[in-house]
């Protein structure tokens, strides 16, 4: 007998809007401001473009706390970790300027996909456990 694979009904997109959603509660509760989130009725986080290839940065979160900036990551799985690696390493010399962190949250199963990332790249982050639930 064969096991079935279960197919996802949510896409990958309202997948991550959920865990960005988690985030910023997350970031609410331990008392942040000025917060501003990649989610519909949200103020959206400055974007920064690379010159060097004209592509452009989002982080899917950012906020304050104690006048320094922080900057908020949703870490998923992905085969492009080139992409995932750029964006992290600029979020975290970004955050270093104006005294503050990057913040990758992990849902499950993706934590040691971060961890790995932020390790064998000496990116300067944080990696918190995005746990599921109500």
């Amino acid at each position: 007998m064969s096991k079935v694979k279960k197919k996802t009904t949510m896409s990958k997109e309202a997948l991550r809007a959920g865990y960005v959603q988690k985030a910023m509660d997350w970031i609410v509760k331990k008392g942040y401001l000025d917060i501003k989130a990649d989610l519909e009725g949200m103020e959206l986080p400055k974007a920064f473009v690379q010159k060097s290839n004209n592509t452009s940065i989002t982080p899917d979160l950012t906020a304050r706390s104690l006048g320094r900036k922080f900057y908020f990551e949703v870490a998923m799985k992905s085969p492009n970790s080139r992409d995932i690696v750029t964006k992290w390493k600029f979020l975290s010399q970004l955050a270093a300027m104006k005294d503050g962190k990057l913040i990758i949250f992990a849902p499950h199963g993706h934590r040691s996909f971060a961890e790995k990332l932020v390790e064998t790249h000496k990116i300067s982050a944080r990696v918190v456990s995005l746990r599921s639930g109500k």
